[in-house]
């Protein structure tokens, strides 16, 4: 039996600190940090999760078939 992934993982995270106290007068002495972050992952299956026999390729054209992708 072949253990290797049959899928393709797109993984990315994106974080940052804001200082937003900037955007306010000095003289008024506001101080107001912020953390923002945002991660996404997406797999994509080579094969059909419930019938493993079946690739799940896109089928260019295709009409009156039914085609099962699961993202």
């Amino acid at each position: 039996m072949d253990e290797r992934s049959k899928d393709q993982t797109l993984k990315y995270d994106i974080s940052s600190n804001i200082e937003l106290g900037k955007f306010f007068p000095e003289k008024l002495g506001v101080r107001l940090p912020v953390y923002v972050g945002y991660s996404e992952t997406r797999i994509r299956p080579q094969y059909d999760p419930l019938d493993p026999d079946i690739l799940l390729t896109p089928l260019k054209n295709a009409k009156n078939q039914v085609v099962r992708i699961l993202y």
